[in-house]
């Protein structure tokens, strides 16, 4: 069973590999027609909105995460009937979510001022407001459709969410390139080209997966509220960790726009965009562990998880390698990509270089710890973390007058995380030979 489970595992990482690098391929060469399509304002807004548009595909309350490792415990035991209800109920209580945060989202917009939000006055508010509201319509029907990559990460099928990630890359670079031949131009049509391609590229794979699986298609009757407890019950914790996880991830765009203004976001986003092929690479390996980590626990196989993990965790010597690489090429990487000179702050590269390698020793743990569904200890940390980051994210830009200083809050901040969850991983692990 075990060689059956590496066997599997092996495979959907070599397909992931060959995915992401396709992937990867594709959001370089939509990064410079984004970057040409885009004036520099309109750029930061589309950055900070994409921000935005990604906290509020994670209020689901943690039932995308709590239904990944309840289906996937279903499908380890071949219970078909657990299977058909935990979708059906996942399914149904992420659709109820999406439309009332739709009906939230709607009537909210129409009230902020944007170019509050925005820091801006280059862009007019109706703009601004069309732009938000239409965002928030493609972003809830993509967090209601995302469900699909749970369902294919429970039956171990992890390579698949990497092809709905291709074609969705696809869309948008054909779409890109099309609109640059126009005169349709402004940021409201780059929201409708990433609308469309979401919803087509995530749709059809949900489609497909019923097809397929005509006698799990969910219906009314086999909605179970007890069902709906369970999932909960992991999903909240999951939902505070996604909460934590904003403020130390993703808030950095919204800190330098507030902190500094829209202009300085772009050379730090293009590093942090240069150095996240790492995180791209890892996130290959790792993503397919999770519901491998969950079979195995499931069957008490606990001999292949510490094998596994103590195999990941070594991994950080190649990708602090590949950091430093970066690092010391990195003018010309952006010459060769966005065929630019472009003059970035001392302090973002040597932080962004060390974040990167402190987040690929964080992960490797995390990923354990969820797939085996010990996160109690990490939310509580990551609450402790997502304050540090904000904290001293915002004094450290002040204090140095660019976008270093979130770079520097940010590889501070994850090298404590990543020393609390070790500890955390050890004592765990420890506990199974009592």
């Amino acid at each position: 069973m075990a060689n059956a489970r590496s066997d599997l595992l092996r495979k959907n990482i070599l397909w992931s590999i060959l995915l992401k690098c396709l992937g990867v391929g594709l959001s370089f060469l939509l990064y410079p027609l984004m970057v040409h399509y885009l004036n520099q304002v309109e750029y930061g807004v589309w950055v900070t909105l994409f921000t935005i548009m990604s906290w509020i595909s994670l209020l689901d309350f943690g039932i995308g995460l709590g239904l990944k490792n309840r289906l996937t415990e279903a499908v380890s035991q071949c219970h078909q009937d657990k299977i058909r209800v935990y979708m059906t109920t996942g399914l149904i209580s992420m659709a109820g979510v999406g439309i009332i945060l739709l009906l939230a989202g709607s009537a909210a917009v129409f009230v902020i001022q944007m170019q509050d939000v925005f820091n801006t006055q280059e862009i007019d508010e109706h703009t601004l407001t069309m732009t938000v509201f239409f965002a928030g319509f493609f972003i809830v029907a993509m967090f209601v459709l995302s469900v699909v990559n749970e369902i294919y990460y429970a039956y171990q099928k992890a390579a698949i969410p990497g092809l709905v990630s291709i074609v969705h890359s696809v869309l948008m670079v054909t779409g890109a390139y099309c609109l640059t031949m126009t005169p349709f131009r402004g940021i409201i049509w780059w929201v409708f080209l990433f609308g469309f391609s979401a919803i087509v590229s995530r749709g059809a794979f949900l489609v497909y997966f019923f097809l397929t699986h005509k006698d799990l298609l969910p219906r009314f009757r086999w909605f179970d509220t007890r069902r709906l407890k369970d999932i909960t019950s992991l999903g909240l914790q999951f939902f505070v960790l996604q909460i934590a996880n904003i403020f130390i991830y993703s808030f950095s765009n919204i800190l330098i726009t507030q902190c500094l203004g829209p202009e300085h976001v772009r050379s730090y986003d293009v590093v942090f965009k240069i150095f996240s092929i790492i995180t791209l690479g890892a996130s290959v390996a790792l993503t397919p562990l999770w519901s491998a980590y969950t079979d195995a626990y499931v069957k008490r196989d606990y001999p292949w998880i510490k094998r596994i993990l103590k195999k990941i965790l070594l991994c950080i010597l190649p990708v602090s390698v590949v950091a430093a690489l970066i690092y010391a090429n990195l003018g010309l990487v952006i010459r060769l990509w966005l065929h630019v000179d472009m003059e970035i702050p001392a302090g973002i590269p040597e932080s962004l270089a060390l974040y990167v390698v402190f987040l690929y020793w964080l992960a490797s743990l995390n990923y354990f710890l969820n797939g085996i569904g010990q996160i109690r200890v990490q939310m509580y940390c990551s609450i402790v973390i997502s304050a540090c980051v904000v904290c001293s994210g915002w004094y450290f830009m002040k204090l140095i007058g660019s976008a270093a200083g979130m770079g520097i809050a940010m590889a501070m901040s994850i090298f404590l995380f990543a020393c609390m969850m070790s500890v955390y991983s050890v004592y765990t692990i420890r506990s199974w030979k009592s």
